[in-house]
């Protein structure tokens, strides 16, 4: 019997998912058919709620703020590290979400 919050297979007498811990509705079968899109959008398109992967993707986002101010700076002071820092945000949000939708989909 699968889940129907998570999918994960269980025991066809468990009274509760053994991943999830959801209660498992008796007489509720699903052929797990739905894991793949299950997968798909929580890989490219589910919202970020994991805690650990958010701290990650902040990190990263404050670091090449940093970096790209830093380096617009010696460039053209104020001006270069405002635009250094406005590039080195939107580019640590995208490097960074795609980092992230990749070790998902190996993690998941």
């Amino acid at each position: 019997m699968y889940c129907s919050k998570c999918g994960a297979e269980n025991a066809d007498d468990a009274a509760f998912c053994s991943k999830c811990g959801e209660a498992m509705e008796a007489g509720t079968q699903t052929d797990g058919g739905d894991e793949t899109f299950k997968l798909v959008t929580d890989v490219a398109t589910g919202p970020n709620v994991r805690l650990k992967d958010n701290l990650y993707q902040g990190i990263f986002v404050v670091c090449t703020t940093v970096a790209g101010a830093a380096i617009g700076a010696l460039i053209s002071k104020f001006e270069g590290a405002m635009l250094g820092a406005l590039i080195g945000l939107l580019g640590g949000v995208l490097v960074s979400g795609v980092f992230i939708m990749i070790y998902r989909l190996f993690k998941h």
